[in-house]
């Protein structure tokens, strides 16, 4: 079983990154898209590598350009259309664009505590969006990666009070824990 997840895609190019809409689909046919409509129309020609994971605690940004490094799942236009065969046909369950997505806006949401094994898929395409060059060109020159850790019966629990320096208590306040080994 799926206990948390991260895919990574390395090295990608693209001449209008806003145009770029990316599909996960497992082997039991669920999809999900990773990515849709982020990194405006600035070229993105030096390669960037793009890991996708519910914890990552930043979206990829509308319109500026894409960095490597992580992120959550990210979609700045809802309701994508169907991408063209082999893919499945929309609808599709969509991330958003707010940190901290819930549900089938996540990958745990759609592939959480589910079997691994089978095949995957990814699909991407240029939606032409808003913009439309005369050629548009693209490449995920390093392939694509899954990781899966595996679902564990530890708990971890944390609790606490969040002050200001002087003592103060501050009221809900959002506290994102990190670490090396945290996903």
């Amino acid at each position: 079983q799926i206990g948390s997840m991260r895919v990574t895609l390395y090295d990608v190019t693209q001449v209008m990154p806003d145009n770029m809409d990316v599909l996960l689909v497992s082997p039991s046919g669920t999809a999900f898209i990773l990515q849709a409509d982020a990194g405006g129309n600035l070229d993105l020609s030096n390669p960037v590598t793009l890991t996708f994971s519910d914890s990552a605690g930043q979206v990829l940004p509308n319109s500026a350009p894409l960095t490597t490094g992580q992120f959550e799942p990210t979609s700045w236009e809802p309701g994508q259309s169907s991408f063209p065969p082999p893919a499945p046909p929309a609808p599709y369950n969509e991330p958003g664009s707010a940190i901290g997505g819930t549900g089938t806006q996540t990958l745990m949401g759609n592939f959480g505590l589910t079997n691994a094994n089978g095949t995957w898929s990814l699909y991407i395409r240029d939606d032409a969006g808003l913009y439309t060059p005369v050629a548009i060109t693209g490449c995920i020159g390093g392939g694509w990666g899954l990781e899966f850790l595996a679902a564990t019966a530890a708990n971890a629990y944390v609790s606490g009070r969040v002050t200001t320096a002087d003592g103060h208590g501050i009221r809900n306040a959002r506290v994102v824990v990190t670490g090396d080994s945290l996903r």
